[in-house]
């Protein structure tokens, strides 16, 4: 579980298949649950338990991982907190790990 900003014009939704990518580490994840979805200009609450997370809008995502990721949070060492989220091949989404 990760907050994520999403940066498409294309939203994300529950069930969705999407690339984890933290450091050299790339990983196929399946979206399990998207919660706490958040207006990032005005940092409203839109729902706790979402079906898709749309353009410019801030969540925390589950994902199931196909394998292991060597991940840490953010504060101990951030080229292992941070990850990016690709679809085709196009950055989507930034995380970091709390």
């Amino acid at each position: 579980v990760a907050p994520v900003f999403w940066m498409s014009g294309e939203p994300i939704e529950v069930g969705d298949t999407i690339e984890f990518k933290c450091a050299t580490q790339q990983i196929e994840c399946q979206v399990k649950k998207i919660s706490d979805r958040i207006n990032s200009s005005t940092l409203e609450m839109i729902e706790s338990q979402a079906k898709e997370l749309c353009d410019t809008e801030v969540a925390k995502l589950t994902l199931q991982a196909t394998d292991y990721a060597v991940t840490d949070t953010f504060e101990q060492v951030q080229e292992t907190g941070r990850f990016v989220l690709v679809r085709d091949g196009d950055t989507v989404a930034g995380g970091i790990f709390q």
